[in-house]
C-alpha cells in the first residue's frame, strides 16, 4: 500500500510506517464510490484538503482519513495538505486532482463556504472535487445550489455525497463499478451506477447561476461527455483576426456587432449541441490587451483590452487564433 506523501510530494518513510501501523480502513460507500470513479477516469494524482486539515494522521477529519486509505487502496497517488497551503502560483496543485472534504454544516455559511470557493477557483477544468461530510437532504442540496450560484467563474469540477436515503451498506459498491467483461454476440451490459450522488457543476464569469447536473456512466464506469447549458448565454470580448473570426459594425459601447468567420460558425454549431446561445463585443479601444497595463502577468497585474475583459472575469471567452507562448503557458488563470 501506498502511504501518504509529505508537502513537497515525496514519500515519507515515518508517515508510511504509522499507517502500516493503523487498523485496516473501514472506508464508507461514499470515500469507496469515490476511489473507483477516480481510478475508473484516470484521476491518478489526488491531493486530498479540508480547512482543518492536518498532515498528522492523529489529527485529521475522520472522512480525509478514510478518502486517503480508499485512494490508496485504488493505487492511486495521495497526499493530504491544509486548504491554506494551497496556492495559486505553485504550478504542481494545477496537475493535481484537488479533493476538498467539506463538511455539510458549512453550507449555511458563505463566510465558511468561501475558502473552499476560493481553493475550487485555482484549479483547471475537471480537476477539483466536493465531498460533502455529513449526508444530504433537500434543504442541504438546495443551500448547496445557492452556495454554488455565488461562484460566478469559468470553472468545471465535480460534487459528490450521499442522501440521508442511501443505504451504508458498502457491499454493492465493488459490484456497481466492475468493469463489465463479455464476448460473441453478447449484448453490451448497462451503463453504470453508483450509490453515491454525483454531480458535474460549469459556471461562466459573471453569471450568478451555476448549472449542476447528475453526471452518468457508460459501461466500463466512464463520465459520458453529456451537456447542457440550459440557454446560457455565453458572451466573448475580441477583435477581427481574418479569417478565423471577423466582428464589425458595433455601436460605440462595441455592441451589438456583425460577426461571421470559422469561429462564428463553429460556436453556431458548438451551442445547438450543448443547449446556450453566444454573442461578442469588441473593446472600445481597440486594443487586444496581450501584455498587462502594468503589474505582473497573473491575475495581480493591471489588464486591459480583449484580454483584459476575460482576465477581470467580465466576459467567458475571447474567440480568436489567439497563439500560446511561453507567459500564457505559465499563466494558469488562463487554462
Amino acid at each position: 500500500m501506498d502511504c501518504s506523501m509529505n508537502s513537497a510530494g515525496k514519500s515519507s518513510p515515518i508517515l508510511r510506517l504509522l499507517l502500516c501501523l493503523l487498523p485496516l480502513c473501514h472506508c464508507g460507500i461514499l470515500e469507496e464510490s469515490l476511489a473507483q470513479f477516480c481510478e475508473h477516469n484516470g484521476m491518478v494524482y489526488l491531493t486530498v484538503s479540508t480547512r482543518t486539515n492536518s498532515n498528522n494522521l492523529s489529527s485529521r477529519s475522520p472522512q480525509v482519513t478514510s478518502l486517503i486509505q480508499s485512494f490508496q487502496s485504488q493505487e492511486l497517488m495521495t497526499r493530504s495538505l491544509p486548504l491554506d497551503a494551497i496556492k495559486p502560483d505553485d504550478w504542481l496543485f494545477h496537475d493535481d486532482i484537488l479533493v476538498l472534504s467539506v463538511p455539510v454544516s458549512v453550507l449555511y455559511s458563505e463566510s465558511e463556504f468561501s475558502p473552499y470557493v476560493a481553493a475550487l477557483k485555482m484549479t483547471k477544468v475537471k480537476r477539483a472535487i466536493l465531498v460533502l461530510d455529513g449526508a444530504m437532504n433537500e434543504t442541504l442540496e438546495n443551500y448547496l445550489k445557492l452556495q454554488l450560484d455565488q461562484y460566478a467563474t469559468n470553472g468545471f469540477f465535480f460534487v459528490a455525497y450521499v442522501k440521508e436515503s442511501s443505504s451504508t451498506n458498502t457491499s454493492a459498491v465493488s459490484a456497481s463499478m466492475t468493469t463489465p467483461t463479455g464476448t460473441g454476440n453478447v449484448s453490451m451490459p448497462e451503463p453504470v451506477k453508483l450509490p453515491i450522488t454525483l454531480k458535474k457543476v460549469i459556471s461562466l464569469n459573471n453569471v450568478t447561476r451555476a448549472i449542476m447536473s447528475d453526471l452518468k456512466f457508460n459501461q466500463f464506469g466512464h463520465i459520458d461527455e453529456e451537456y447542457n447549458l440550459e440557454g446560457l448565454v455565453i458572451t466573448s470580448l475580441t477583435l477581427s483576426w481574418d479569417p478565423y473570426f471577423i466582428i464589425d459594425n458595433c455601436d460605440e459601447a462595441g455592441k451589438n456587432c456583425d460577426q461571421r468567420g470559422f469561429l462564428a460558425d463553429f460556436m453556431d454549431g458548438l451551442c445547438k449541441i450543448l443547449n446556450c446561445t453566444w454573442d461578442s463585443h469588441a473593446p472600445p479601444d481597440g486594443n487586444w490587451g496581450v501584455r498587462p497595463i502594468s503589474g505582473p502577468f497573473n491575475k495581480s497585474g493591471v489588464w486591459g483590452g480583449a484580454m483584459g475583459g476575460v482576465v477581470n472575469g467580465e466576459y467567458m471567452t475571447s474567440l480568436s487564433q489567439w497563439v500560446w507562448n511561453v507567459e500564457r503557458y505559465h499563466a494558469p488563470f488562463l487554462i
